[in-house]
């Protein structure tokens, strides 16, 4: 939540992934609204999809920065102004002044560890370019990918207009005047298209519901499977594998370099341990009704 600080009141609206911190869903209130980043191909995303219940589908970005001009991109036909996508920093200063990270720099300083001594370090090697004001910027790696990923946007899109002054730029067409801006604000008019989804209906309850239950059965098929493997049962490898692939967002996050799911004991204990905190968890918002879905 340190990202929204300094948020609170301020009547903003929400554009949230559905694999976003929870808490943090619910600071805008009912102006929110939800999409899915494709972060990778797995079963749960193909049943909520068959149960009706998955929203907006974008692509993996890797930068909030950039999945916000996708969107944007995507609910309107008219062009989209963006400033501040500068994928570089002042070497001792990666974070504007007032922006989250900065303030939680100032809340944790103390006489021990003054604030100038806990700023950002970089991502990673950084990286030199030339700048839209002509001067040498700092980047790295990570911001540098960034910035080509928006470029790969702009490339697509000539209604894509960057107003920001310093940084790298990536190939999107500059608004260097107030003047060109409120020239492009003329033409623009006002108009959403194509509007992505606000959250998950409360008419969908049915739905979401019966993907619950469905989602832990699931889960507790595939539990029972690799407890039985371990306990030199007799379930043939490629049925294990098969009902262990069920679930594979259950060890999506592993680090193995081998194939996954496997049958061997390490990979069945963190399974298990990993299947039933999902189930747990999915069992505990049955009990609960569901309270975060919507009730407009």
């Amino acid at each position: 939540l340190r990202d929204f600080i300094g948020s609170g009141g301020s009547g903003f609206s929400l554009l949230w992934d559905i694999t976003s911190y929870p808490g943090a869903v619910h600071l805008a209130g009912n102006e929110s609204y939800a999409f899915t980043s494709h972060f990778a191909d797995n079963r749960l995303l193909e049943r909520m999809s068959g149960y009706g219940i998955l929203p907006s589908v974008i692509p993996p970005l890797g930068s909030v920065g950039i999945a916000a001009v996708y969107i944007a991109l995507r609910m309107t036909s008219h062009p989209v102004i963006f400033a501040g996508l500068d994928f570089s920093y002042v070497p001792g200063k990666t974070h504007a002044r007032g922006s989250p990270t900065h303030l939680s720099s100032l809340t944790r300083s103390c006489r021990l560890r003054p604030a100038s001594a806990t700023g950002i370090s970089p991502i990673g090697y950084p990286v030199r370019k030339t700048g839209k004001d002509g001067r040498t910027n700092v980047s790295d790696l990570v911001l540098y990918s960034y910035g080509e990923r928006l470029a790969e946007i702009a490339g697509a899109h000539s209604r894509l207009y960057d107003f920001g002054k310093s940084g790298l730029s990536f190939g999107c067409r500059r608004l260097e005047t107030a003047e060109e801006l409120e020239r492009i604000l003329d033409i623009a008019g006002d108009g959403i298209s194509a509007p992505i989804e606000r959250g998950i209906d409360f008419s969908r309850r049915a739905a979401v519901s019966s993907f619950v239950e469905n989602e832990i059965e699931h889960l507790e098929k595939a539990i029972d499977v690799a407890r039985t493997v371990m306990g030199g049962g007799s379930d043939p490898e490629d049925l294990a594998v098969s009902v262990l692939s069920s679930v594979d967002y259950v060890y999506l996050h592993f680090p193995d370099t081998t194939p996954m799911p496997g049958t061997d004991r390490g990979f069945l204990e963190r399974f298990t341990r990993a299947a039933v905190d999902y189930r747990e968890r999915l069992k505990r918002i049955t009990a609960e009704g569901f309270p975060n879905l919507r009730r407009s």
